[in-house]
Parts: structure tokens; C-alpha cells; sequence
């Protein structure tokens, strides 16, 4: 009854997100993606703000989010939204392949938006996402920058380390990105931008509060992004796109997949079990045939503590740092 459950739910997203999809308007300025922290609704993330300021910043913008559940079954929500949000850059470049595209996630969201790029199998609050294969790098050259709240796999020296309007983490997170996730990744690291408030315990190894996790959603920190993702768009040249275009290099063994334009290690393991690139359809199958809830206990009890007494309130503007 469960696994029933489980395919159902998955296939509802994936539903969801297909149709969201469908219609693609294209961008003389950036067109941003957006994925929200957990526990926040769908199009109601703090983030929400910096998203719009790009938009009001560099003229003829766009915004969307990620479609996933942002909930605490990281394994599950995790591979649901790193499918999405693979699919809605690969349909944005294909419909719009001399387009910008800016990254921007939060909290949860930002571990999805690393394991686009890096590729998955990362670690937060006792649970692994599932491997996923890195967003191929010809249509990662489309993203002229990356932009990461309280992101749990924050490496230090992987992107620039935002001046957050106080003191900022000088450590990375206790589950930084390693492997071939890391290399991956690096290849973006002049456009990324990580923020990271030195007491935020989701992405500094010493941060000890729920509250570092919610103050960086100020309109003046939202307008100091946006004036960053505009000197960035306007210094990029965007290589066009077609469906010829090779995928590009990765990181250690890895292997092409033409069917979906993917890449993956060559030595990750699905969930299920078995070796080899994972795609899209395969990935999710396998997930909700064998992924369980997971009884969270220490910080992952903190935080969702703090999602139930914080976010709400920060969603109303009674808590913004």
C-alpha cells in the first residue's frame, strides 16, 4: 500500500511539471529557476523576493520554480525535484538556446540545485539523495549564475562566499560536497554565489541556529543579487544550442546518454540497486519502489522546528533578519 502510494505521489509531480512545461516564453533578459526551501509552498519561498528583483532589475526577465514536494522524505523529494528541474532547463534551452538561465535555490533547494549541476548521491539529515546523472555541460553553459541560501552542501572553496551583511561561515557545511560532485560542480564556480550566515547550522558546520537560516531575505540583500546576476548576464556569451550539440566532459568515468541528454558516472549505483546511468524514468521507478520515511532526530528535529515556528511567521514579514 505504501510503495502504491509512493508511485502515485511521484507520478503526480512528474505530471504536474510536464504540463507546467508545456509553454516555454523565451527571454532577451535571464530567465530565472527557482527551488524553495523545505516546508515553504509552492511559489511562496522566502527566495522569493531575489527572484524578484533580478526581474525587476534586467529588463524583459523571467521567473519560475522548481515543481517538487519540499517536504522532510529528502530521498524522495530530492529525486522528484532534480528530474523536474533537469527537464525545465533542457526545455527552456531547447526553446530558447541563446537564452540566460540564473540558478537560485534555497535551504533543500539548494542541495537540488548542486545535485543538477554535480550530480546527486549527497547527504543531509540522515538520508541520501538518490545519484543522478550532472546536467550536461553544453546546456549548463546556458546558466550565467548560480545563487545558494543555506545550502546543506556548501563547500568552502567551491564559488565566492557572499558578504551575507554580517559575519559569514568560514567553513563549509558538515556534509560538503565531495568526488565527482565537487569537480563537476567547480566548473561553475565562477558564478556561483554561496550565502552563508556563520550562525545558520543547515550549511555552517558551527552555525547553531534556525535563525541564520532565514536572514537573508532582506530587499537590500535581494538587490545587492541582483545587481550581481546583471554584471553577470552581461558579461556572458551564451554558446547556442541544438540538439547536436555534444554534451561536453565531466568529471572522472563518466558516460553519455543520448536518450536523455544526461550524464552519470559510470560507477554510481540506482536506487534500486544496479549500475549505470539513471535517467529520468528509471530513477523514479526505482525510488518509489524501495525509498521509506525516515525518523528524524537531532538537527533535523531543530530544523523542522524551526520551519513550524519560523518560516510561517517569515513568510508574513515578522521575521525577516
Amino acid at each position: 500500500m505504501f510503495r502504491a502510494a509512493q508511485i502515485l505521489f511521484a507520478s503526480l509531480w512528474l505530471l504536474e511539471a510536464t504540463v507546467a512545461l508545456g509553454n516555454v516564453n523565451c527571454s532577451s533578459g535571464v530567465h530565472v529557476i527557482l527551488a524553495r526551501g523545505t516546508g515553504e509552498p509552492q511559489n511562496s519561498s522566502l527566495a522569493g523576493i531575489v527572484s524578484r528583483a533580478i526581474v525587476a532589475t534586467i529588463p524583459d526577465s523571467t521567473a519560475d520554480e522548481v515543481i517538487y514536494p519540499a517536504n522532510f522524505t529528502v530521498n524522495v523529494s530530492l529525486a522528484l525535484g532534480v528530474a523536474n528541474a533537469q527537464q525545465q532547463i533542457k526545455s527552456y534551452v531547447a526553446a530558447c538556446p541563446t537564452s540566460p538561465i540564473v540558478l537560485m535555490g534555497y535551504s533543500q533547494g539548494a542541495q537540488l540545485i548542486g545535485n543538477v549541476l554535480g550530480g546527486g548521491d549527497t547527504h543531509i539529515f540522515g538520508q541520501n539523495s538518490p545519484p543522478n546523472a550532472p546536467l550536461c555541460p553544453s546546456i549548463g553553459s546556458h546558466v550565467v549564475a548560480i545563487v545558494l541560501f543555506g545550502d546543506p552542501n556548501r563547500d568552502l572553496n567551491i564559488g565566492y562566499n557572499a558578504d551575507v551583511g554580517g559575519p559569514a561561515c568560514n567553513v563549509s557545511s558538515s556534509n560538503p560536497r565531495i568526488g565527482y560532485q565537487a569537480g563537476n560542480i567547480t566548473r561553475y564556480a565562477d558564478r556561483i554565489s554561496e550565502w552563508c550566515q556563520y550562525s545558520d547550522f543547515v550549511c555552517c558546520s558551527t552555525g547553531t541556529t534556525f535563525a541564520g537560516h532565514i536572514s537573508y531575505f532582506s530587499g537590500e540583500n535581494a538587490d545587492t543579487i541582483a545587481q550581481y546576476v546583471a554584471a553577470k548576464a552581461m558579461n556572458a556569451t551564451i554558446p547556442k544550442w541544438t540538439p547536436q550539440t555534444p554534451c561536453g566532459d565531466l568529471e572522472s568515468s563518466s558516460s553519455y546518454n543520448a536518450t536523455t541528454g544526461l550524464t552519470v558516472p559510470s560507477n554510481s549505483t540506482s536506487p534500486s540497486g544496479t549500475s549505470g546511468p539513471v535517467g529520468t524514468a528509471s530513477r523514479v521507478t526505482a525510488l518509489t519502489g524501495t525509498a521509506t520515511p525516515t525518523t528524524f532526530g537531532g538537527s533535523a528535529a531543530r530544523f523542522a522546528a524551526g520551519i513550524n515556528g519560523g518560516v510561517a511567521a517569515a513568510v508574513a514579514g515578522l521575521v525577516l533578519l
